[in-house]
């Protein structure tokens, strides 16, 4: 889509709220080649610097050298589609916009811009289609703007959602046509969101949670405190979850579950497994967990991946496609490695690369493979190995980008005494009780 940025600035310019708030201070301009923002400093006036970020300074969904709370305003014209985890992404993009900050994002309207159909058929590399609110979407992989902010509202406050279709003609969506060639023509939706100020907002809930536990006469008030959350930067997860930060698009939330359970784990002195290694950031944290409090010869870390990304998906289950995922160096994943020679790479295809594990006793297994076959194979190899007390985490439970994930966990575990914990983070747990005999 053709200098989208620059069809909006001409619009936000009679906008003073560009000038006065949303574009005021230093930004990043998210996919900003080769339309940045930063050609029009001087224009809204309050607008002191722009760093463009794209496809030379690393991942768009990560943002993995940008530190937090950094930028006044993050401006992102047309990239949320083209991201492999919209709401990872989002995640990250809020991550580096200081407290009280803003979010400025246009996305492609589904009905405007893909006109019905899908794959797209003027952009092939867009993975998602956005609609601001619709009861049930001709796209199968359509979010659902509202559905999708609204899990995000702990960390972000809603200013606004417009869709913009000046000089859209219905006549001209009849012939299938890129309407964003022409020159006037927008087919987004625009979303402009602030980042909440979370230590202010944790004050106030503290304030309110006495206040209502004073009016109901409870003794030892002070004991109940909004929820303790560690994995925000408490003791020494922060800095073990900041060395990998990088390397997995598993949030910090997600990061702690397995660092704690791998922790209770271990003691079964059994294998440890993950499958869907990616770059290697969660298998690094699993690594130097076993490396503080056990014998390098007392257990092995085995870690599954074709290191190219999804092989293959199930089209009636699965949303994700064959060869996500696929920016793997294989090489530079095992030197991370290299001091820990526990680690052992099973590299290719399950569930075939499980061959030859038979005999496997496990204690801990971490799968993230987002697809159902995968996932299925790997319920059907592992939990018959898990040791009594054992644990399975699923990464991609929750999540609406892996339905088929979901699918297979519970498929499996419908005739288990064991049943899948589900967590707010989007991931289920599986605790092994005792051996299936």
């Amino acid at each position: 889509m053709p200098n989208e940025q620059s069809k909006a600035a001409k619009r936000r310019f009679n906008d003073g709220a560009f000038h006065s708030r949303y574009f005021v201070g230093h930004g990043i301009d998210v996919g900003g080649a080769p339309d940045p923002l930063g050609q029009y400093i001087g224009v809204f006036s309050r607008m002191e610097s722009v760093k463009t970020w794209d496809l030379a300074d690393g991942d768009a969904q990560l943002l993995s050298d940008i530190s937090d709370n950094q930028y006044d305003f993050l401006h992102s014209s047309h990239c949320l589609e083209h991201m492999r985890d919209v709401e990872e992404s989002l995640k990250n993009w809020v991550r580096v916009v200081k407290p009280g900050g803003y979010l400025i994002l246009t996305v492609p309207d589904e009905d405007l811009y893909e006109l019905g159909f899908w794959p797209s058929r003027f952009n092939s590399d867009h993975k998602w289609s956005f609609t601001i609110n619709k009861s049930k979407s001709w796209s199968p992989r359509s979010i659902n703007v509202l559905n999708l902010l609204d899990k995000l509202s702990p960390i972000i406050s809603i200013e606004k959602i417009e869709l913009q279709k000046d000089f859209f003609r219905e006549a001209l969506s009849e012939k299938n046509i890129d309407q964003t060639r022409c020159p006037p023509t927008e087919c987004a939706i625009e979303i402009i969101l602030q980042k909440r100020d979370l230590a202010q907002n944790t004050n106030e809930l503290t304030k309110q949670s006495e206040t209502y536990l004073q009016g109901q006469n409870i003794e030892n008030h002070q004991y109940y405190k909004p929820l303790f959350s560690p994995w925000l930067g408490y003791g020494d997860f922060s800095s073990e979850f900041n060395a990998i930060k990088g390397l997995t698009i598993v949030s910090a939330d997600r990061a702690y579950v397995i660092w704690t359970l791998l922790k209770q784990s271990i003691h079964l002195k059994g294998q440890v497994w993950e499958c869907g290694t990616y770059k290697g950031g969660t298998a690094l944290l699993m690594s130097n967990v076993i490396d503080e409090h056990v014998p390098e010869s007392e257990i092995e870390l085995h870690l599954f991946d074709t290191f190219e990304g999804i092989p293959s998906v199930d089209g009636d289950k699965d949303l994700h496609q064959a060869g996500d995922f696929n920016d793997v160096d294989i090489e530079a994943v095992k030197k991370r490695f290299s001091d820990h020679n526990f680690v052992n790479f099973h590299i290719g295809k399950i569930p075939g690369t499980f061959q030859g594990m038979e005999p496997a006793q496990i204690a801990f297994a971490h799968i993230d493979v987002d697809v159902y076959q995968s996932v299925l194979d790997c319920c059907s190899f592992i939990f018959p190995k898990l040791k009594p007390g054992g644990v399975m985490v699923f990464d991609d439970y929750g999540f609406p980008s892996c339905p088929g994930a979901r699918k297979a966990v519970d498929e499996y575990f419908s005739e288990k005494i064991e049943k899948p914990l589900v967590l707010p983070t989007g991931q289920a747990i599986v605790f092994k009780i005792s051996d299936e005999k």
